[in-house]
């Protein structure tokens, strides 16, 4: 004979910060994930992704990760062959796009204020709309 059991209470989850909603909103087309702490934003994986080497990268600043995202990271994303790598650094407000990734880190690096535009080069060419990428500092 089956015996019924009170369902345990589910607790709602804890809120997700704010910075994660921003990226979601930001890059609406990607898988965005919190990862040990971090925001990751990949490209949403199909049949091919396992043939095809990362294009771009994407990364949004954090406070604690200033360091990192301007001195160890570009030239890591660089020597593993990220055809380009665009930071988004709401702290200072602006967005850098690096391309030309050689031995020693990117060979091209254009930063401009977030709310200007920001050339992409081939394979993308087109202008992105950095104003769509201002996440306040204070969001999370």
């Amino acid at each position: 004979m089956a015996k019924l059991l009170e369902r345990p209470a589910v607790a709602s989850p804890p809120p997700l910060p704010a910075k994660y909603r921003a990226a979601c909103q930001l890059f609406p087309d990607d898988r965005v994930e919190l990862i040990h702490g971090r925001i990751v934003v990949n490209d949403v994986p199909t049949w091919k992704h396992n043939k095809i080497v990362s294009r771009l990268l994407k990364q949004i600043v954090a406070k604690a990760d200033v360091h990192d995202d301007y001195a160890i990271k570009p030239k890591e994303y660089a020597i593993a062959g990220v055809q380009a790598f665009l930071r988004i650094d709401p702290i200072q407000a602006t967005a850098g796009l690096h391309s030309g990734p050689a031995p020693d880190g990117y060979t091209i690096v254009v930063n401009v204020a977030l709310g200007n535009p920001l050339e992409m080069p081939a394979p993308w060419n087109l202008t992105l709309d950095t104003a769509q990428l201002n996440v306040a500092e204070s969001s999370g």
